[in-house]
Formats: structure tokens, C-alpha cells, sequence
């Protein structure tokens, strides 16, 4: 019930950082998830449990999101859109989508990011899981983690609401960030360069430029794997 309430809380935030709306739709979910983490991260860390903050934190964020629908409070202003972006919209997700499947079966087939680490994403995620917060290092479990475990936090969450399976979480959130990043970053070149044109050529040289690992990856190494 709360979790659509994210996508109004960040389509207000980039509304009021002065956006047009158009745009405001496409950073809604990044920034409605972020909405959600920071503090969550933060209710967690004070309190010392996940199982506590994760409802409060979400129920807060969330109903604050619809009251910001159903009041019309969302700020912003009627901004007319910029025509790269009505033009060159076609084929964004498309291409999302088609480097998405490249990629699919690197996230699908094996562990390609640290997630099979003694503290590694899986098992972070299942400290999490268990209501260590913060999580601690496995190896020295004396020491709390100091790493970059939001994305942990995140898979964490989506297992809560949906009760899959920890490396499932970790392959769809990273499938589906994938295309949205694409997403955004065909935005960006719109954006910077001012043409439509641009767009794919972002999206391709940011998502898919490996560069020399490309030339010197192992005989019989995916070339998925390569080209990231």
C-alpha cells in the first residue's frame, strides 16, 4: 500500500528542485527510492533495528507520497517540454531493454558482483535479514561494516515486502537499475548535447565503454562480461 507512495514523494522532490515534469516522471523512482533509504538507514542505525524502522520509515514516506498526490501539493510548474525529448523518447526504452537482455545472462548465470563474498552482497543482506544493524564485517565480526551496503539495505527491503529469495532480490534490483539507468542516461545526452541524436550514443558509450578489458579479457570469457 505504502510503496507507490515513493514515486510521488520523488516526483515532488524533482518537481521542487524545478524540473519540468516530463523529467520529474523519469527520477520519480530513483529518487523515491532514495527517499527511502536515507532515512531508513538512518531510524535503523539510531535504533539498532531494521524490523523497527522499516515499517515506520516506509509507512511515513509512503503516506506522505499520497497525501502529496491527492492534495496536488506536488509543487513545480507546467513547464513546456523540451522537443529532443518528445522526439527522441521512442527508442529510449527500447534500447534499455535490449542492453538488458545483454546483460541478463551475466546477473542470471553466476555471482558477477561480490555476492558469494564471506561478507559479501548475499551475506549482508541476510545479516539484514536477521535484524544486525548495522551489519557487521564476518570476517572480524568485532567491527562493524564500513562499505557502501545500501544496496544491501535495498534488497533487504524488497525481500520484506515480497519474500523472495536474496539472490533473486539482488538479480532483478540489478536488471532493473540497469535499464533504468540507461533510461536516465539517454536522458542526460538529450539533455547536455541538446539533441535527440545523442541520447543512444550516451547510453552506449557510458553503459557498454570497457575500453582495454574488452581487448584483454581471458580466452573464453561471456562477451557480455567483456563489453562491462
Amino acid at each position: 500500500v505504502f510503496v507507490p507512495g515513493l514515486f510521488w514523494v520523488g516526483r515532488a522532490l524533482a518537481l521542487r528542485a524545478g524540473v519540468d515534469r516530463n523529467l520529474a516522471g523519469n527520477l520519480a523512482p530513483g529518487l523515491g527510492v532514495a527517499a527511502l533509504l536515507v532515512p531508513l538507514h538512518g531510524l535503523a542505525y539510531a535504533s539498532g533495528s531494521l524490523v523497527l524502522a522499516l515499517p515506520l520509515v516506509l509507512g511515513a514516506v509512503g503516506l506522505t507520497g499520497w497525501f502529496l498526490w491527492l492534495s496536488g501539493r506536488e509543487g513545480g510548474t507546467t513547464a513546456v517540454e523540451p522537443v529532443a525529448t518528445i522526439e527522441g523518447s521512442k527508442w529510449r526504452w527500447p534500447l534499455a531493454l535490449l542492453l538488458t537482455v545483454l546483460i541478463a545472462p551475466t546477473a542470471l548465470g553466476w555471482a558477477f558482483h561480490d555476492e558469494l563474498f564471506f561478507t559479501g552482497h548475499m551475506s549482508i543482506t541476510a545479516e539484514l535479514q536477521n535484524n544486525v544493524y548495522p551489519p557487521r564485517h564476518l570476517s572480524f565480526p568485532q567491527f562493524e561494516l564500513r562499505s557502501h551496503y545500501g544496496f544491501n539495505l535495498l534488497c533487504a527491503t524488497a525481500t520484506a515486502l515480497t519474500r523472495l529469495d536474496i539472490d533473486v532480490a539482488i538479480d532483478l534490483i540489478t536488471l532493473s537499475f540497469w535499464a533504468y539507468t540507461a533510461n536516465l542516461l539517454w536522458l542526460l545526452g538529450e539533455r547536455i548535447f541538446g539533441s535527440s541524436k545523442a541520447g543512444w550514443l550516451m547510453t552506449i558509450l557510458v553503459l557498454l565503454g570497457g575500453g582495454l578489458p574488452f581487448f584483454s579479457a581471458p580466452e573464453g570469457t561471456p562477451l557480455a562480461w567483456s563489453v562491462l
